[in-house]
């Protein structure tokens, strides 16, 4: 087994075990939903890397740069969703669905052209998938979203009314998701920049402090 894998996999088993945890004993149907999405999308992409990373054949390789991007590709709708769905805003909802509708539209394009993905590149540490100019705009609405999500944050921050407690909560999941968002340097390596993806490092803390907040300040 390569060596290179083994952070991945254990990132992998992590999340979907969290996810598990959360479907099983999560209370609020809204929210245990798209979290259990982003648990499971998010070891997806560390648990294909994982195998990328011990693969040795081309066919095999091209398939699992697909394979681990079809899940990549929902990450941020994930997010998305989880958020607007605990802070219970209406307006934002219809944004949910259009999400979703671009997922699907990306990963259409992901296994039925090289528009997304044009192949993979060999590194140090094993094969990695190679972005093309699609990719490029898939990253521009992340982006976007991450920008907008931070904003709409901020402003049940400053939103008279609400609670010290939602607050608090507030505050929290707006720095979960910086953190989060942090694990986008992976994306750098599909550009033909080489280095170790550390992706997992910050995706990890971020599980650390959502089980934190889940447990201690009863986010779900």
């Amino acid at each position: 087994m390569n060596t290179y894998s083994i952070t991945p996999l254990m990132s992998a088993l992590l999340f979907m075990t969290f996810g598990i945890i959360v479907v099983l004993f999560g209370k609020d149907a809204k929210l245990k939903i798209p979290f259990f999405l982003l648990c499971l999308t998010t070891a997806w992409w560390q648990g294909s890397w994982t195998v990328l990373f011990n693969t040795t054949n081309p066919k095999i390789t091209l398939f699992l740069v697909r394979f681990g991007y079809s899940g990549i590709i929902f990450i941020p709708v994930a997010f998305y969703h989880f958020v607007i769905g605990w802070l219970g805003t209406k307006r934002e909802k219809e944004f949910i669905f259009v999400g979703y509708i671009l997922g699907i539209i990306f990963l259409l394009f992901n296994w039925m052209s090289d528009y997304f993905i044009s192949g993979y590149y060999m590194y140090f540490w094993g094969y990695y998938p190679k972005a093309n100019w699609l990719h490029f705009v898939y990253l521009l609405i992340i982006t976007l979203s991450i920008i907008y999500m931070a904003i709409v944050l901020r402003r049940h921050l400053r939103t008279k009314g609400t609670i010290a407690f939602k607050r608090l909560q507030v505050k929290y999941v707006l720095f979960i998701m910086l953190i989060y968002a942090t694990g986008a340097s992976d994306f750098l390596v599909n550009y033909g920049i080489e280095f170790y993806p550390l992706g997992f490092i910050p995706i990890s803390i971020c599980l650390v402090l959502c089980s934190y907040v889940i447990i201690r300040y009863r986010l779900m």
